[in-house]
């Protein structure tokens, strides 16, 4: 459900940030032309071929400002609560939060369900 709610609100291509290095936690960066962006991983054209990063091997910051770039409805709160559940999923615990504070800035009849998902990203974090 994630996948296809997050599906509906990212724009479908072209690199966030042209040949920019995509840091990930447990290796060198990855350089190359981000060639699209999944439900769960990322392509970039390398050098050395394509090559597949599943999220959770993006360093989280770098992850939320992949999402966030191309976040195709970013004046929307569902848009905003969706990548929020997405750095959730892949632990961008800041990047959720963000999210979360920026849905509550725009709907804020819907603090209660900001404010219950904001405690499950603390406990998931703990």
């Amino acid at each position: 459900m994630i996948a296809a709610l997050l599906g509906a609100v990212l724009g479908a291509c072209g690199p966030a940030v042209p040949d920019e290095p995509l840091v990930v936690r447990d290796g060198p960066p990855v350089v190359g032309e981000l060639t699209s962006v999944g439900a769960d991983a990322v392509e970039v054209r390398t050098a050395e071929g394509v090559v597949r990063v599943p999220f959770h091997r993006i360093e989280p910051a770098t992850l939320h400002a992949l999402l966030r770039a191309r976040l195709a409805e970013p004046s929307r709160a569902e848009a905003r609560l969706a990548l929020a559940d997405q750095c959730l999923r892949f632990e961008a615990f800041e990047g959720a939060r963000l999210e979360l504070r920026a849905a509550a800035t725009l709907d804020p009849g819907g603090e209660r369900r900001v404010a219950e998902r904001l405690a499950v990203v603390d406990e998931r974090q703990a």
